[in-house]
């Protein structure tokens, strides 16, 4: 699988290269060395960490940041950050679970995420479907499955798509005068999603196992789904064992 030989003029200003520990890691969830590189992860420490996402720095912003670029395009248009140590939230129905695992920076819109190197004219071609996923991590895992075994110039078998959290389709597009005459968010799809032409378009919702436990997660997946529909794509949705992820 071959995408664009674009790439941005210089690496991320910020952070440094990934450990061995961080490429191990990465190998666990299927992401190569290689695929590492080219998404052009690095690692910051957590001062450089909270002034990405605009926090203060208490000493738990350290991890690997994800620059999200557009297909086609060179420069990064935002970073994201996966922290190594996420807060802790302890409920009563069940185990504590890891929260705000990834982090941007504050009030500023959301954006689909694709891995550099992902070829402009694959956002355009309805003969390639789209598979939808949460999280950066996800989503490089996926761009290696749709391109796995395949010779250079052949178009994956799939376009791999990240979202940032399982309700980030939706967003702040704008501002709408209220009856009081103040401005209010105007809440919708976001503007990369029209980026991208759904009509006739197979798409595949790739979403964690949660999905048939936690009510948010089905959720979403339900609207994004309906949203999908509505702009005649042809929706398919690929429940991931409990357990499995």
């Amino acid at each position: 699988m071959s995408g664009d030989s674009l790439r941005p003029p210089v690496l991320p200003s910020w952070g440094g290269p990934l450990t061995s520990a961080d490429y191990a890691n990465l190998g666990r969830s299927w992401i190569t060395r290689d695929l590492a590189d080219q998404a052009l992860l690095r690692r910051v420490a957590s001062s450089d960490g909270a002034a990405i996402v605009d926090r203060k720095n208490n000493d738990s912003y350290a991890g690997i940041i994800f620059p999200y670029i557009w297909p086609g395009e060179t420069h990064i248009r935002e970073y994201w950050l996966r922290r190594d140590h996420p807060d802790i939230r302890v409920g009563n129905d069940g185990p504590p679970r890891e929260i705000a695992k990834y982090l941007g920076p504050p009030g500023r819109g959301n954006l689909l995420y694709f891995v550099p190197g992902t070829a402009a004219e694959w956002l355009t071609d309805t003969t390639i479907p789209v598979a939808i996923t949460e999280g950066a991590k996800k989503t490089l895992a996926l761009y290696r499955l749709a391109g796995h075994g395949l010779a250079d110039g052949i178009p994956p078998r799939f376009l791999a798509v990240g979202l940032a959290g399982v309700w980030n389709f939706m967003g702040s597009i704008g501002k709408h005068p209220g009856p009081d005459g103040s401005n209010r968010n105007e809440k919708g799809l976001i503007p990369d999603i029209a980026r991208l032409v759904w009509t006739d378009r197979k798409v595949f919702v790739v979403y964690d196992s949660n999905v048939h436990s936690n009510s948010s997660v089905a959720a979403a997946r339900r609207n994004l789904s309906l949203e999908l529909a509505q702009m005649s794509a042809k929706v398919f949705w690929v429940n991931i064992p409990q357990g499995a992820a």
